[in-house]
């Protein structure tokens, strides 16, 4: 028999152990003897559970210690979730980034035509259209700029979109006015819009010839680079002639003199001077040097020729346009001469039947006076 302290001793001892043993972590290892309980669980079953004698398979994890509940399950920190309204877009150096610009419609139909028509007068007020070929960036801000101070404008624009957008209405007018010159027979009505685009390529064409003029100031100059070039291939091919003609009696001088044999047990062997090699080798190098300068001459040759061209075709189209606008240009003046004869002839209308009233009220002023002369000597009666 123990001594009741042994045996608080041992009670106090198995308690601290199976504490122990609820407290620790659940074990991978699978229970071998018939004692082994299974305990349920949400798991699937494990393969190869229970090898023992009377041993079961476990579906779970088996817990140490021979305990029933399930171990609590393993507390998971909450990720916060964010959406995209509560992120915010910064730039490389931190800052905000400004937000994304909304995509510019353009009007189309009557208010289209009414937003172009804009467009074009701003650029001629400032005098976009009449600029230096090539030098027109000021004016198409300050077009801009007069653009923006319109109230009707549908939005907000700078230099860059005007001259983008002054481009396009000078292609598609160009186009619409070669499609009408080609066909024959058909008047269409000139608008104000089409009127005032004439105008505007106009003074656009313009401008290029008068760059293309100031560029070909230099004229005589390159007709003087021509010249000389052409006196340059013409001496060449004369060099090339007597060059070649030298060459040939140069060879034939070799092959009669320049062999030797020297004499001797073997019959002796043949040698040539290196004179005639190298000569060749001058030769072909200054061959092709020439040919280099004819390709150079005849190059530009033909670019001036292309050049001179392109001038011409765009002061014929320039001189077709104006003769085009004339007519348009003079029943314009007539209307606007009818217009004001109209007006001319409402305003004398109106001054005739102005003159008639105020007669007619002087009249009937007169009248009354007379009646209330009248009136007062009854009274004095």
């Amino acid at each position: 028999m123990g001594s009741p302290d042994g045996d608080a001793a041992d009670t106090a001892g198995a308690a601290d152990a199976s504490t122990r043993a609820a407290l620790s972590p659940p074990e991978r290892g699978a229970g071998r003897g018939a004692g082994a309980s299974s305990v349920p669980s949400p798991a699937p079953p494990r393969r190869g559970a229970g090898l023992g004698t009377g041993g079961a398979a476990l579906p779970g994890p088996p817990l140490s210690g021979g305990s029933g509940a399930p171990p609590p399950p393993a507390p998971s920190a909450a990720r916060p979730s964010s959406s995209p309204s509560d992120v915010e877009e910064v730039d490389k150096d931190g800052n905000a980034a400004p937000p994304p610009k909304k995509r510019r419609v353009w009007p189309v139909g009557t208010e289209g035509i009414r937003v172009d028509l804009l467009y074009a007068s701003s650029v001629t007020m400032a005098g976009a259209n009449l600029a230096e070929w090539g030098k027109g960036e000021e004016t198409y801000e300050r077009a801009a700029d007069r653009f923006n101070q319109q109230p009707a404008k549908p939005f907000h624009v700078d230099g860059k979109a005007v001259k983008d957008r002054f481009k396009l209405l000078k292609a598609k007018f160009e186009k619409k006015d070669a499609a009408v010159a080609k066909e024959s027979g058909t008047v269409e009505e000139v608008t104000e819009m089409d009127a005032l685009m004439a105008d505007a390529c106009s003074a656009v064409n313009d401008s290029r010839l008068r760059a293309a003029k100031a560029k070909g100031e230099t004229t005589k100059k390159e007709d003087a680079l021509l010249q000389a070039g052409a006196d340059a291939r013409r001496s060449a091919l004369a060099r090339r002639v007597r060059r070649r003609e030298e060459r040939d009696s140069g060879m034939a001088a070799d092959g009669d003199g320049v062999e030797k044999r020297e004499g001797g047990e073997d019959g002796g062997g043949t040698t040539r001077s290196p004179a005639g090699g190298r000569s060749r080798r001058r030769a072909e190098i200054e061959d092709e040097k020439e040919e280099e300068l004819l390709e150079v001459v005849r190059s530009s040759a033909e670019s001036s020729r292309k050049a001179e061209e392109r001038r011409c075709s765009a002061e014929e189209r320039r001189l077709d346009l104006e003769e085009r606008k004339l007519p348009h240009e003079r029943e314009a003046h007539l209307a606007e001469a009818g217009r004001q004869e109209a007006r001319e002839a409402t305003s004398r209308r109106a001054a005739a039947d102005a003159l008639a009233a105020a007669a007619a009220d002087h009249e009937e002023r007169a009248r009354s006076l007379d009646l209330i002369a009248a009136l007062l000597r009854r009274l004095d009666k």
